[in-house]
């Protein structure tokens, strides 16, 4: 709608003001703990919403492949003679550069911030860089050091499936924090957020880090979860299967039982991935097949 519109030009506008060195400099020296997380989490969101509306890029969408998004342009009409005074008009989101000063900023208040903020408000942050391409090193070093206090003060399951999948988007491994969601794993699965099992689980198959408890206690609720689950993550979870040589029998008859639902509603590239995880593990499934042939 043009009230959308108008609304996104105003976000641009008004980002392309704040990442200034100066301003960006000032505001995280003064900020607490959930201003920060704010901030990182609209510089993310709206760098996807734009990217959606353009380019169809979305950071999300098939994880497990290795292709890598393009990085975000710079305007062209940006001057270097801004000032404080009144926010640009800009057309795209602020470019790489300005969100990387941004980003390391912050990171380089990763005790801090890992000290006075929320499990969270950390996790929004190293999710929202993790999704523009960045990567918050000490950020990230905090959390995996302190992995279990860091999930016992987490407030949701979701905070963590983002920060996990923060690490296996960026490539930083995180045995300890992998390890302590393992423990915990009753905990993630009984809070019924369905989104972030298969981000889990597709985070755990990326870095090569096995979590058995957890793929244990998935799969008994595997009809639960594949009825609450968009084809995108079934096709993660069962993908992570596949690539971490682990037999979760019950999510694959669930997928072999509604193979024709699958193979209609999952893209050609999900529907690639759950194939390859069958194989993989060596799950005969007729239907699934049948239903790709039908499909060609």
């Amino acid at each position: 709608t043009n009230n959308s519109a108008t609304v996104a030009a105003a976000a641009i506008s008004i980002l392309h003001w704040f990442v200034q060195p100066d301003i960006c400099q000032a505001f995280i020296q003064k900020a607490d703990p959930l201003n920060l997380s704010n901030v990182a989490w609209a510089l993310a969101h709206v760098a996807k919403s734009y990217n959606q509306q353009h380019h169809g890029d979305d950071p999300n969408q098939n994880p497990h492949s290795d292709k890598q998004n393009p990085p975000l342009e710079s305007s062209s009409s940006e001057s270097s003679s801004l000032t404080s005074s009144s926010p640009p008009q800009q057309h795209q989101p602020p470019g790489p550069e300005s969100l990387a000063f941004f980003f390391a900023e912050v990171d380089d208040r990763a005790s801090w911030l890992t000290d006075k903020g929320t499990s969270r408000y950390v996790g929004n942050i190293v999710w929202a860089a993790a999704t523009l391409g960045f990567t918050t090193p000490n950020l990230l070093n905090e959390i995996e050091s302190h992995a279990e206090l860091f999930i016992k003060m987490a407030e949701t399951p979701q905070c963590v499936a983002n920060t996990i999948w923060a690490c296996a988007t960026v490539g930083v491994p995180a045995p300890q924090l992998v390890a302590a969601i393992d423990q915990r794993a009753l905990w993630f699965l009984e809070q019924d957020q369905v989104q972030g099992i298969p981000n889990i689980a597709w985070a755990c198959g990326k870095l090569d880090l096995t979590a058995p408890h957890f793929f244990a206690e998935m799969d008994k609720r595997a009809r639960a979860l594949f009825l609450s689950l968009k084809p995108q993550g079934v096709a993660n979870t069962a993908w992570a299967c596949g690539r971490l040589y682990i037999q979760a029998p019950e999510l694959f008859d669930e997928i072999e039982k509604d193979a024709r639902w699958m193979v209609q509603q999952a893209s050609p590239q999900e529907v690639a991935s759950v194939a390859w995880a069958c194989g993989r593990l060596m799950y005969e499934a007729p239907n699934l097949f049948s239903a790709i042939e039908n499909e060609a």
